[in-house]
């Protein structure tokens, strides 16, 4: 959820960061099925989590991130999405490369 509970009319980043990593993996919205956005968009969604702009997240992070802020994810569906995108040698998630898995490959417009 992205509104807080006493609407202030500014949204907190902290929300939608949230809101946007659980889109991500789920395209679900409170019911509604997303469709999967193009790969640009994706990027920009992770790009708001790397603060550094390194061009990649920690996996320790991104766990932290998913299990302890608002609607949390389960512990499984973390280690999947981590198993699925994160160099086993560093740890490192590369969004480039774990956004063109999860885009569409024609985008509606």
């Amino acid at each position: 959820q992205v509104a807080d509970a006493e609407s202030t009319g500014v949204l907190s980043s902290h929300a939608l960061k949230r809101t946007i990593l659980k889109i991500l993996i789920t395209n679900d919205l409170n019911g509604t099925i997303i469709v999967r956005d193009d790969e640009a968009r994706i990027i920009r969604a992770f790009e708001t989590l790397d603060r550094d702009k390194r061009g990649y997240l920690d996996a320790e992070f991104l766990r932290e991130v998913m299990t302890s802020m608002g609607d949390r994810f389960s512990t499984e569906e973390v280690a999947e999405m981590i198993s699925a995108s994160a160099e086993p040698e560093t740890g490192r998630v590369y969004y480039e490369d774990f956004a063109a898995l999860m885009a569409v490959d024609d985008p509606i417009s």
